[in-house]
């Protein structure tokens, strides 16, 4: 059985380490959550990024906390 929970941590551990040093700090305070499937109505997700950007600056609120969530169903799909 395939774990793809470790295999998408573990891309997204390598993927934050080929980040220009800049932006690699940047991006590793951004925290990542995995799902195994998206509720949008646009067909195959990949992920989507909500919450404020770390460029405009600190959020004032928790709900502004910029987070990004991937879709596993869609990424462990073949096609």
């Amino acid at each position: 059985m395939i774990d793809w929970e470790y295999l998408a941590q573990r891309q997204i551990a390598e993927t934050q380490r080929a980040l220009p040093e800049p932006i690699q700090a940047r991006a590793t305070e951004v925290p990542v959550f995995l799902r195994w499937a998206g509720t949008g109505k646009r067909g195959a997700c990949l992920g989507v990024f909500e919450g404020y950007s770390l460029l405009d600056g600190a959020p004032t609120q928790p709900d502004e906390m910029p987070r990004i969530t991937l879709f596993l169903a869609t990424l462990a799909s073949p096609n």
